[in-house]
């Protein structure tokens, strides 16, 4: 039984450690539509890895990362708080 609870134990920290990213379901990115406001964004990804500022434009990121280590980003860049364009990698 303590070997069971020793291998739970390290597969949790392997897991927490492995998904690093953002987290939010990769499906969500479909919904995201140019003239979308940066806040309806957030409302469905949820808050993004990072993102830059400069005047009246931005560009927020999302990383989506599995235990596997394979990884997808989802890049939106706003102008007057609107969806202007989109990059998705890893697709």
């Amino acid at each position: 039984m303590a070997i069971i609870k020793r291998f739970v134990s390290a597969l949790a920290r392997l897991l927490s450690v492995a998904c690093a990213g953002t987290q939010f379901n990769w499906q969500d990115t479909e919904k995201i539509k140019n003239g979308m406001s940066k806040s309806a964004v957030i409302a469905i990804l949820g808050k993004p890895y990072t993102h830059t500022q400069s005047g009246n434009s931005a560009t927020l990121i999302w990383i989506y990362t599995t235990v596997l280590g394979d990884a997808k980003t989802a890049s939106y860049r706003f102008e007057d708080d609107r969806v202007v364009s989109k990059i998705i990698v890893g697709k």
